[in-house]
């Protein structure tokens, strides 16, 4: 699993990392980025990540600024010292919002949570895109309504050859 983390301190860039090899020895980690425009620059090139590790306050501004030009579909667990952000926090795709200083099991529970939820997150919006395209399928016509002498006309779709028009009038 590739991880990026937005931590603009390199004491707790050092210690996350740590934590993270300490966890799982091959998780692929990118980062610090320490910036909005170091990350807003990985999110425009292209690059992919699994998850996103992100501090709130980097040295240029909030993290939040960054994130809307991550991915909607990769989860991001917040790692910071300051709790009054968490009601924004959630308004991304946030799993989990954790305070510094980090503990091993909360985070290691926060990461499992966020790929378990981020697989059954995409396995729903599948599903929901396929039904929605089986219910909205385009139908076509069984029968036309069509002038016949004084009145109308029900028509199959499955009786009719071909339908040809002269000065308005059908045959």
């Amino acid at each position: 699993m590739k991880i990026l983390i937005l931590e603009d301190e390199q004491r707790n860039a050092m210690r996350l990392i740590r934590l993270l090899n300490d966890i799982d020895t091959t998780f692929i980690i990118e980062g610090p980025l320490t910036n909005i425009k170091e990350a807003v620059d990985f999110f425009q090139s292209g690059k992919t990540t699994d998850l996103i590790l992100a501090d709130i306050r980097l040295t240029d501004g909030l993290s939040f600024e960054a994130l809307k030009y991550a991915p909607a579909t990769v989860p991001i667990i917040f790692t910071t010292a300051y709790d009054e952000y968490a009601v924004q926090a959630f308004k991304f795709n946030s799993f989990d919002y954790l305070l510094k200083p980090l503990d091993a099991d909360e985070l290691e529970a926060a990461i499992d949570k966020a790929t378990k939820a981020g697989k059954n997150y995409a396995d729903e919006n599948l599903r929901q895109l396929f039904d929605s395209l089986q219910k909205n399928q385009f139908r076509y016509r069984e029968r036309f309504l069509l002038p016949y002498r004084d009145g109308y006309k029900t028509v199959r779709v499955s009786d009719i050859n071909h339908i040809e028009t002269v000065n308005n009038s059908r045959k």
